[in-house]
């Protein structure tokens, strides 16, 4: 399924969920095609019972997902950000899944709670760490990134850091 159309963001509000297959964002840049940020707008990827990556987000044009949209990849979710080289802004990061980046892709997760990720993070973009809440990356994580910015708010990484430029 395909999002797209325009300069005029999509109007309907509650919880998005993609349990399987494919769902590419691709409205004008900036247009939200999911989501407007409240607590009832949630996006989860995939359903856990899946095989790895059977569940997809794809996001063709930047900031398709309304800033501040709490976001939980399970285990087989998919977050792809790499094969269109996009950005997005999100709100808390929680799940399992996996997420990629593009080679001038950057994520940025803007906590206003404490929440836990478990899955990878893999590309040569930049995961950004903004808001006030605690984004913990556990043992199971897999970051493989060129950078990691720490902007505001806790970051605590309980895994390996491969290639990756902390600041």
């Amino acid at each position: 399924m395909q999002v797209e159309g325009g300069g005029t963001g999509n109007s309907y509000t509650g919880p998005t969920q993609v349990n399987d297959g494919n769902l590419v964002l691709f409205k004008s840049v900036g247009v939200n095609a999911l989501g407007d940020g409240s607590a009832t707008n949630t996006l989860t990827i995939g359903d856990g019972v899946g095989a790895d990556n059977s569940a997809q987000v794809i996001v063709r044009n930047s900031n398709q997902i309304a800033d501040g949209t709490d976001v939980t990849i399970d285990a087989d979710g998919l977050l792809d950000l790499n094969t269109f080289n996009t950005s997005e802004i999100i709100g808390d990061l929680a799940g399992g899944g996996t997420i990629t980046l593009g080679p001038t892709s950057s994520l940025t997760v803007v906590s206003s709670g404490s929440t836990t990720y478990s899955g990878s993070i893999e590309g040569g973009g930049t995961l950004n760490k903004n808001g006030v809440g605690t984004l913990y990356l556990d043992g199971d994580s897999e970051l493989n990134v060129w950078n990691i910015n720490v902007n505001v708010g806790r970051l605590d990484v309980d895994t390996d850091v491969n290639n990756a430029s902390v600041l």
